[in-house]
């Protein structure tokens, strides 16, 4: 009777480990999601203010249908890395595009300076890190179209990111195969 109750005392020992095991793993996944997010969201961020400050300083204007690139490359960039995805990948999306957003500003305003001074476009990232901060960046009005119409493009492009990441869970539909005979009998053919 003793070695009935020491052996069924060693397998649920071996199971309570095993489950513990496989319980770590789980929660383990999601911990190591997080800085690879972040680190996704701060690249994609970077690489988001790319295209409005190349416009700024090849042409001389901010163009604000580029500001629609800025939470997709977030986006994008935090798939390739494989961070999170569904919620948690919205609101890292969301969070960075926030902060890409006023980064693409500072970099336009950047690209003005650089511009105007004759400078490298070389100093476009030295110049845009010492306005970060500064209150006189944002000299006009909040309200003014210099400002609404980009964050309408942005929060377009957070959107157009939210269905990005509806649509990739939802099962494909594949259309049923025509059968060649029923399309000659139908004169589709």
């Amino acid at each position: 009777m003793k070695d009935s109750i020491d052996k069924q005392d060693i397998v649920s020992r071996n199971d309570a480990k095993n489950t513990t095991g496989i319980r770590l793993k789980i929660i383990g996944k999601h911990d190591v999601l997080l800085p690879i997010s972040i680190v996704g969201g701060l690249v994609g961020m970077l690489a988001g203010t790319l295209p409005a400050a190349i416009w700024a300083l090849l042409f001389g204007f901010s163009f604000s249908p580029m500001y629609i690139f800025i939470p997709l490359i977030i986006y994008r960039v935090i798939k390739i890395f494989k961070g999170y995805t569904g919620k948690r990948g919205f609101a890292a999306i969301c969070i960075f595009s926030v902060f890409g957003f006023y980064l693409t500003i500072l970099s336009c305003q950047a690209s003005a300076d650089v511009l105007k001074y004759g400078m490298s476009f070389l100093n476009l990232p030295l110049v845009t890190a010492t306005l970060i901060g500064k209150s006189e960046a944002f000299s006009g009005s909040a309200f003014s179209s210099a400002y609404i119409f980009p964050f309408l493009f942005s929060l377009l492009g957070v959107m157009l990111t939210r269905e990005l990441l509806m649509h990739k869970n939802e099962p494909t539909a594949v259309p049923a195969p025509v059968i060649i005979a029923e399309a000659e009998s139908n004169h589709i053919v």
